[in-house]
């Protein structure tokens, strides 16, 4: 039995991977098809494919390095509406997950980090895939084509009408940074710090960039340098939040790099400078609070004051005792926090920036926004990328009185988005995902006494602490560095192997989340907006008539009310009577006689089973012989109100 399960799964396996690279390796392709590009681009793009392919741990270096500045480099001569970072990722997924469909890994994660992982890409899957089906019946006919030009043309340049593909697929390339980040760095420990050496390279040059705007920007108007040093920059992406997120997990990495360098340390110091000033330029001020909270946490794992911090001297104290370390540590802790508190008030107000009142009071009321997202959708979630959709249905007045983007904002707190966006059980795996990887890399940093670890560490802390504000997880070059870093520092030298409970554990999972996918998707389609939305019908006009009507000629569908009836007129531009059938939901409704070049009430009344879905399907069929074209005008849907 067991062996039958192992054999199934490692089938399944496979064949994810392989449908993996085949939909990264036709994602990479659509490179070549993009306007204004020089054909050496994507050229260098499959070359970094063929890499993964045979050097995984090269190509994740490259990535490192080149993702926080792959658009701000490339872009400066080529298409500047490219996601470039996403194409150096997506290269590299194309050679890795290749790989893994062919090749058994001789290393393996550890497996207190498969379950959450897997579970929370499964989930992920079937976000996406119920999210598709909508999108099949809001885009109608179009759907076919719109999603072939996506995937063969388009998906690098524009994120909609498939909004919650990308958005899926981005959570789904930071697992698999992560899961490769931690099997090649369990594999060779020492690499941690090759890779941290090109994380913080890559966001040290970000940094200068914004350093080097910044500063032509003062050599133009040298009356306004004061000024400009209360201006908020990022060259790179326009969330300044984000930026600051990222700039301070740079800056831990940089600095560890500095302490632990023997021998040229003046570029890591420089870096750590460059990191500190992009941190300011941002002027977040999460970014700032969460740097000192995580580096109180970091002093106190690497200098813990435990028994075993140092050897007895004579005439000197002895080694402290285990309540005196914890005495310590909650000292150092309570200074950070006091301190914190004390820069949030003396921080200024810079760009369009609010006060800091303001802001936790605008961040309070999204935090409620989500709340109600929650409980209206507890099970399955809003779906992938609809909490910036749909903010405005769940946010209260006053919210939207005081921060009018609230309309359509997200949720400034990534564990709420997720959460509201994938359902309960989403953010819960989530939640578990990411806690597990911090607990096993401070583990391991306090087993190795390794300070670049550490100090790594302090930047992962940092930056998780940032979704208590913000949402970095949603940008692409933030969300990459953080998923590689947490990926090499959880690594273990001794990796716990999978357990039969485990395997079947996540086999059940599997099955359930499978299984759930229909009403998944039933859920989402149940809830979508579709009442303004007809296939088969002209824009609204108002020529030659004297109300506003769509065209459509012989058919056309409407989706209508289900909780109430309604009513609508239409007009054939005929010159004798026809007949006109409608079917409501698959069923047909009535048919009805259209009186030639004149308007006429059509009137459906409510049904006596009320549908739990918000829209209804209407559809229109003139009913005249197969060759002739009848044109007719619709004007608007109206409720009839429930006697």
């Amino acid at each position: 039995m067991t062996a039958g399960l192992h054999r199934a799964v490692r089938a399944a396996a496979t064949i994810g991977w392989a449908a993996a690279a085949l939909l990264a390796s036709v994602l990479l392709l659509s490179t070549f098809r993009v306007d204004y590009v020089w054909v050496g681009v994507p050229l260098a793009l499959v070359a970094l494919a063929c890499v993964a392919a045979w050097r995984p741990y090269l190509a994740l270096v490259v990535v490192a390095a080149a993702t926080p500045v792959a658009w701000f480099v490339v872009s400066r001569q080529w298409n500047s509406s490219t996601r470039w970072a996403d194409t150096v990722v997506m290269a590299a997924a194309a050679g890795w997950c290749a790989r893994e469909a062919v090749r058994r890994p001789a290393v393996r994660v550890d497996a207190r980090l498969t379950p959450p992982a897997g579970v929370f890409a499964a989930l992920i899957v079937c976000a996406c895939a119920a999210a598709l089906d909508v999108d099949r019946l809001t885009l109608g006919p179009r759907f076919g084509a719109l999603l072939m030009r996506m995937v063969t043309r388009d998906y690098f340049l524009v994120t909609e009408p498939f909004g919650a593909l990308h958005a899926g697929l981005l959570l789904l390339q930071g697992l698999l940074l992560f899961y490769m980040a931690a099997r090649m760095t369990q594999a060779a420990p020492q690499r941690l710090r090759q890779i941290a050496a090109a994380a913080a390279a890559g966001g040290a040059v970000a940094a200068a960039a914004n350093v080097s705007r910044l500063a032509m920007a003062a050599a133009r108007e040298p009356a306004a340098a004061g000024r400009l040093l209360m201006t908020r920059v990022n060259v790179h992406y326009q969330d300044l939040n984000a930026a600051g997120s990222y700039f301070v997990m740079v800056l831990f990495v940089a600095a560890g790099l500095a302490i632990v360098s023997r021998t040229r340390r003046a570029p890591w110091i420089a870096a750590s400078l460059a990191a500190a000033a992009g941190l300011w330029i941002s002027g977040s001020r999460a970014g700032m609070l969460a740097g000192v909270l995580a580096a109180a946490v970091a002093l106190v794992i690497m200098y813990p004051g435990g028994a075993r911090a140092r050897t007895p001297v004579p005439d000197r104290p002895g080694p402290a005792t285990p309540r005196t370390a914890v005495r310590r540590a909650a000292a150092v802790v309570s200074v950070a926090m006091i301190a914190a508190i004390g820069l949030a008030v003396a921080l200024p107000k810079r760009g369009n920036q609010t006060s800091s009142t303001t802001a936790v009071r605008v961040r309070a009321e999204l935090a409620r926004t989500s709340a109600r997202m929650i409980a209206a959708h507890p099970v399955f979630g809003i779906g992938l990328a609809e909490f910036r959709q749909r903010s405005g249905e769940f946010s209260s007045p006053e919210l939207l009185h005081a921060f009018p983007p609230a309309v359509h904002e997200n949720a400034h707190n990534n564990l709420l988005q997720i959460t509201a966006e994938l359902g309960l059980v989403g953010g819960l795996v989530f939640v578990w995902l990411v806690t597990i990887a911090l607990v096993r890399a401070a583990a391991n940093t306090i087993r190795r006494r390794d300070r670049l670890a550490v100090a790594a560490f302090g930047g992962l802390l940092a930056f998780v602490l940032t979704w208590l504000g913000g949402h970095p997880l949603l940008l692409y070059e933030p969300a990459y560095a953080f998923w590689i870093l947490i990926g090499a520092v959880t690594a273990t030298d001794t990796p716990r192997p999978a357990g039969r409970w485990t395997r079947f554990g996540v086999a059940a999972a599997l099955i359930v989340l499978l299984a759930t996918l229909p009403a998944r998707a039933r859920a989402l389609k149940s809830d979508v907006e579709l009442e303004h939305l007809g296939f088969g019908v002209s824009p609204w006009q108002t020529t030659g008539d004297v109300e506003r009507y769509r065209t459509a000629v012989n058919t056309a569908t409407l989706f209508v009310p289900s909780d109430t009836g309604f009513r609508f007129r239409l007009k054939p531009l005929t010159d004798a009577p026809v007949h006109l059938e409608l079917t409501l939901d698959g069923r047909v409704a009535d048919v009805v006689v259209l009186m030639p070049n004149e308007w006429t009430m059509v009137t459906m009344p409510e049904r006596t089973q009320r549908r739990q879905a918000r829209s209804a399907r209407l559809d229109l069929r003139l009913l005249t012989a197969p060759d002739r074209e009848v044109t007719m005008r619709i004007g608007k849907v109206e409720r009839v109100a429930s006697r």
